[in-house]
């Protein structure tokens, strides 16, 4: 189980990332006024498909392969909240 680096404070970074990325060119389009809020279905789709079905379906089947995943991991499945990842907590 990978705990180093952005696994650390995410369970699934890549998801993250591809949120984060797909987010900020919504934020930059809004900036530039190409944007309306019909523009941020897409990002908000993305971050509910990713946190509502995708996750937990590795997580479930990181738990499954894996016997110290919960264990070792940090708490945050998709968003890193610093101060209530088990990391934190060592600390």
């Amino acid at each position: 189980t990978c705990v180093r680096g952005p696994w650390a404070w995410s369970r699934h970074p890549n998801y993250l990332g591809e949120c984060g990325f797909w987010t900020g060119i919504y934020l930059f389009a809004r900036a530039a006024g190409i944007g309306d809020l019909s523009y941020a279905v897409g990002p908000i789709t993305l971050w509910l498909f990713f946190r509502f079905a995708s996750a937990p379906l590795m997580e479930e089947r990181s738990r499954a392969r894996r016997k110290d995943y919960d264990a070792v991991s940090p708490s945050a499945i998709l968003v890193p909240l610093p101060l209530l990842s088990r990391k934190a907590k060592r600390m």
